[in-house]
């Protein structure tokens, strides 16, 4: 019996930690999202940036930096029809721009902190971090329709969605160059994620292809499924239904009725794409 106390803590200590192998960096969750050649930007998605090496979550060792350069030559190729992130004189940028928001999250970005934190990686990118979650607590399905375009217009005060897909897009025009005008050009990885990458990370990328591309509503979000392997949470494609009505309201994008009917959830539970 005594010998399975040294197995138990070693387990606990790895789950609290977050140094399960669901953490670290998945290849299958990281994908070319959108490309602009002008600024040789890639916007990029992912599970939380953990090395498969890492052996403590709060060591700079543990951060998934020549991870992320690996899957974004890849993804960039392949997806995105670029060779801007292959390996070559010019080493791309990092920009991780984290949309965790709960404790659990915020052990997988002790990597992250520590990582950016230390001088010799000043150069190499940095972290920003922009917590989402609360927009899609309430669906539109128990607010009177009537309500809608007033609800929709007071309601991103602490998610931000549309303020930051507009930031996002804004970045991925400027690029490294337009960030840094006196640095000399370089690529950039604009890379955006949660934890399992697929719930607030559905919920941004789904909103910014949304708002940047001829996308409908419900193409937008088979591509959330397709590049996660599951849907996004009952919060998470609620808030996707609320940006789909901001959409139609502030930018004439869409029919109302497409922004209700891309998933079906049940309440606090699961969703399916319809």
């Amino acid at each position: 019996m005594n010998s399975l106390l040294p197995l138990a803590t070693i387990s606990l200590l790895g789950s609290l930690l977050g140094l399960t192998s669901s953490t670290t960096l998945d290849p299958a969750k990281f994908h070319c999202v959108s490309y602009d050649e002008a600024s040789q930007t890639g916007v990029f998605r992912s599970n939380m940036p953990i090395s498969t090496n890492a052996s403590n979550v709060a060591s700079p060792s543990s951060y998934a930096y020549d991870e992320i350069k690996e899957y974004a030559a890849r993804a960039g190729k392949d997806e995105c029809g670029t060779d801007a992130f292959e390996s070559g004189e010019v080493e791309p940028y990092v920009l991780e721009m984290s949309l965790s928001n709960s404790l659990d999250d915020k052990n997988g970005l002790l990597a992250s902190r520590a990582f950016w934190s230390e001088v010799e990686n000043f150069g190499r990118g940095r972290l920003a971090e922009w917590p989402i979650g609360v927009s899609g607590i309430v669906p539109p399905s128990v607010v009177p329709k009537s309500e809608w375009e007033d609800v929709v217009n007071k309601m991103w005060e602490v998610d931000q969605l549309p303020q930051r897909v507009d930031k996002i897009n804004e970045i991925r025009k400027l690029g490294f160059k337009g960030i840094f005008p006196d640095a000399a050009e370089r690529p950039l990885i604009l890379l955006l994620h949660c934890n399992a990458g697929c719930d607030r990370t559905g919920e941004m990328i789904g909103a910014y292809r949304y708002s940047t591309t001829d996308l409908t509503a419900k193409e937008m979000y088979q591509l959330d499924v397709k590049e996660c392997g599951r849907p996004p949470n009952y919060y998470s494609t609620h808030a996707l239904e609320w940006f789909c009505i901001y959409e139609y309201y502030n930018s004439n994008k869409g029919e109302l009725a497409d922004c209700t009917s891309f998933a079906k959830c049940k309440p606090f539970g699961d969703c399916e794409p319809e």
